[in-house]
């Protein structure tokens, strides 16, 4: 078994934030499916990149991914 944290802080550990997973590999789909989800919202335009400062904006919550 493999701990997923929900939301990729692995500080946090409350339990509404962690998944188990059956194992690496079930762990590694998780984190592609989480690239999947996060490219389909930087075509969509909610999210950003910009070059200039080498990093990702939120453009819903105005959230610097730095």
């Amino acid at each position: 078994e493999v701990v997923h944290h929900i939301d990729l802080n692995k500080q946090n550990n409350s339990f509404d934030n962690l998944y188990i997973c059956d194992d690496n590999r079930h762990h590694r789909r998780l984190h592609g499916n989480l690239e999947t989800v996060a490219g389909e919202l930087v075509r969509q335009g909610l999210i950003k990149f910009h070059p200039d400062h080498g990093y990702y904006i939120d453009e819903v919550l105005n959230i610097n991914y730095e």
